[in-house]
């Protein structure tokens, strides 16, 4: 099981918007939600859950390590 990244995280959307959380999974909701806008609210919780968990999937790729370590 993949352990949860807890720090003070950063991203940089395309758009220019900045997100920060406190954890890998605060941070995938946080994108997720910003992503979505308006159109989140409308969304059942399961499809919410997995829109949470590929963007958790792609959070903890960007953060991890590169060259094999």
């Amino acid at each position: 099981m993949t352990q949860p990244i807890i720090a003070q995280l950063t991203i940089t959307l395309e758009d220019g918007v900045t997100l920060t959380a406190g954890n890998d999974l605060e941070l995938a909701r946080k994108w997720a939600e910003h992503i979505y806008r308006d159109e989140w609210a409308t969304l059942s919780f399961g499809e919410q859950s997995g829109i949470i968990a590929t963007a958790l999937g792609r959070v903890r790729e960007s953060f991890a390590p590169q060259g094999g370590e």
